[in-house]
This record gives structure tokens, sequence and C-alpha cells, in this order.
């Protein structure tokens, strides 16, 4: 039980460990700043790239079957989008365990 409860207070004593060297602040608020710009950059550029193909993939069709069929596309890309950055994947790991 010790144990335990020494691995929960790890992640605490990791952070006051970070706060009391501010030499090592670098190491982490880089590669954060640098994730969130990449992702930022990679979602946006993909998104409106699904977007656009929605739009090409309607042409021609009529108006009211292209505005419902848009509407569930574009809500089936944003659903992919939160399943691919691993928002479920979590949740399935724990129904397999």
């Amino acid at each position: 039980m010790r144990s335990l409860i020494d691995g929960f207070s790890y992640p605490l004593r990791a952070i006051q460990f970070i706060v009391r060297q501010p030499v090592l602040w670098r190491y982490i608020v880089i590669p954060i700043v640098l994730n969130i710009i990449i992702g930022l950059i990679l979602y946006t550029t993909l998104l409106w790239a699904g977007f656009q193909a929605i739009e090409a993939f309607l042409v021609g069709w009529p108006l009211w079957i292209a505005w419902l069929i848009r509407g569930l596309l574009v809500i089936a890309l944003f659903f992919g989008a939160w399943v691919y950055t691993g928002t479920l994947r979590g949740c399935a790991r724990l129904t397999l365990l």
C-alpha cells in the first residue's frame, strides 16, 4: 500500500522539483509550445482539406440533399478528428482491461 501512495506522489514531487529549478523550465516550455503550434497547424490544415473535399464531393447535388449530406460529413469529420487525437483510444483501453 505504501508503494501505491508513493507512486501517486511522484508527479507532485516532479512538479515541485521543476518549480524549484528554473533552469529546467525551457526543457518543458519549449516542447509544449512546439506541440501546440504544430498541432494547431496540422489540425487546421487537415480540417480545411476535409471541408474542401466535402465541397468538391457535393458539386452538382440538389441543394437540400447537399445540405443534409454536408452536415453529416462535417459531423463525421470532427468525430474522426476527435477519435484520432486519442480521446476514445483511452476509453477503448479501459473497456478492454
